[in-house]
């Protein structure tokens, strides 16, 4: 194949997928192999004037001398084409073990963080790797031996926001044969025939095995690719939609847009929320835990920044860490009595037995109006201020109010709203401290212990 020819295909792959269009600064991963010498080749000699190329690589600690050896090539070929380089070394192996991940997994994760920060650096508009047809044909298999449903199916995206794939439409032997034409010097990456990755065990032994079914097994998985890419877009979208639907303020969520929903969609729309929240990165089971607190209606989960993510009443969304809140406290038995503050009220939470709070409750009657029957309290225990679509039932009134209703019955100004101190559990909140509680947590004659809220202030 020609320069012609290649750079062609290159272009024409871009522009169908959206890829990039001049003018742009791309930043393109140089490891040194065929693969990113030829798509640095066909940047350098893009059809359409006006693309600013930066090269980047990345010496990831590993290989020793030979990792050496690939910077150094770089180096030489970066400064005989003229291209502005960035190095940055690593080491993998150290990150791994401290992160309890694999080899592959931590190099990745690695390099795209260095991708990142020299794209924001020297202010490039987008990061070009240089996956090829034979990497995304191992990719698809790798995800189905893992179980991967649609969206792994579908394989490496050609374009992940400003992250693009231009030489995925060329097979490693068009862009060998290129680079023997066009004279592109590369180096060999000996781990490629290392048999302790899982890659290359399918690239060496289970795509010859599956060739022996169907010689042309390579295209037949690329084009699974491409279908399962085209309905995954589809349930994004949908997801997509139906999340901005579902949004009832900032940050905050309909329940019941996503439980109306099936399965397949609901998870991408949590994918979706987590993702608004810059979690992009998440494993299945997280999906699965999110999905089943909505179907319950209840709970919290840590997500990354130090954020919570909340259902609470018909609502969900992301809180600060409790820990970290200055107004919040998280109430546990072995803390009791505990002080909390929110604003300027605050208060004791102490658990009382049957026969203190009788002894008590008479001399005290101020203090622990609207005590909770403990043992009905269900999950963590949250001394917080207000959140918006925070609901309760208040006891004995049979029916259910939000708790913005609930200021405006009980005359609460509007400043005194947010300080206000709310007793919350994994199901929403339990008690407005002299104010009511809520029916499902409140005592009865055969209540044994005791919630209740002393105040230190009014």
């Amino acid at each position: 194949m020609n320069r012609h020819e290649m750079i062609e295909k290159v272009y024409t792959f871009t522009g169908e997928n959206a890829l990039f269009s001049p003018p742009c600064h791309v930043l393109v991963g140089v490891s040194g192999g065929a693969d990113s010498m030829a798509l640095l080749g066909c940047l350098l000699n893009w059809p359409v004037a006006g693309v600013q190329v930066t090269a980047v690589h990345v010496h990831h600690g590993l290989r020793a001398e030979e990792a050496d050896r690939d910077a150094w090539f770089v180096r030489e070929q970066c400064a005989l084409l003229g291209v502005p380089l960035v190095v940055r070394h690593l080491d993998v192996a150290a990150e791994a073990a401290t992160a309890g991940e694999g080899l592959e997994e931590a190099g990745r994760r690695l390099r795209y963080a260095v991708f990142d920060e020299v794209a924001k650096t020297v202010q490039a508009d987008f990061i070009a790797t240089a996956h090829t047809a034979n990497d995304q044909t191992e990719t698809v298999l790798m995800h189905l031996l893992r179980g991967s449903g649609v969206d792994g199916l579908a394989g490496i995206p050609a374009k992940r926001q400003n992250i693009v794939r231009p030489l995925l439409s060329c097979a490693r032997e068009e862009i060998e044969a290129f680079c023997a034409a066009q004279n592109i010097a590369f180096v060999q990456d000996s781990t490629n025939q290392n048999m302790q990755f899982t890659r290359n065990r399918v690239r060496h032994e289970l795509l010859p095995f599956l060739r022996q079914f169907n010689p042309a097994a390579d295209v037949a998985i690329r084009r699974l690719a491409s279908h399962a890419a085209q309905d995954s877009a589809c349930l994004r979208t949908w997801a997509q939609k139906a999340l901005e639907q579902a949004q009832t303020a900032e940050g905050f969520y309909a329940v019941k847009a996503f439980t109306e929903q099936p399965s397949s969609i609901r998870r991408r729309m949590i994918m979706a929320l987590l993702a608004a929240d810059g979690c992009y990165t998440v494993e299945e089971k997280h999906i699965l835990a999110i999905e089943q607190m909505l179907l319950k209606n209840a709970g919290s989960t840590m997500v990354s920044g130090g954020r919570r993510l909340l259902v609470t009443g018909s609502q969900i969304g992301f809180v600060t860490q409790p820990d970290e809140h200055p107004e919040w406290s998280a109430v546990t038995v072995e803390n009791l009595p505990q002080r909390c503050a929110c604003g300027c009220f605050s208060g004791v939470l102490r658990l009382l037995s049957a026969k203190e709070y009788e002894q008590y409750k008479n001399v005290h009657k101020m203090f622990f109006k609207y005590a909770l029957d403990y043992d009905k309290i269900q999950g963590d225990l949250i001394v917080r201020t207000w959140l918006p679509g925070d609901t309760m039932h208040p006891a004995s009134r049979g029916v259910g109010k939000s708790l913005k209703k609930i200021w405006q019955e009980t005359a609460v100004s509007a400043s005194d709203r947010h300080q206000r101190p709310l007793v919350c559990d994994a199901h929403g909140v339990v008690l407005i401290p002299g104010i009511c509680c809520d029916e499902r947590v409140s005592p009865c004659a055969d209540t044994k212990l005791f919630l209740v809220w002393e105040p230190c202030s009014e």
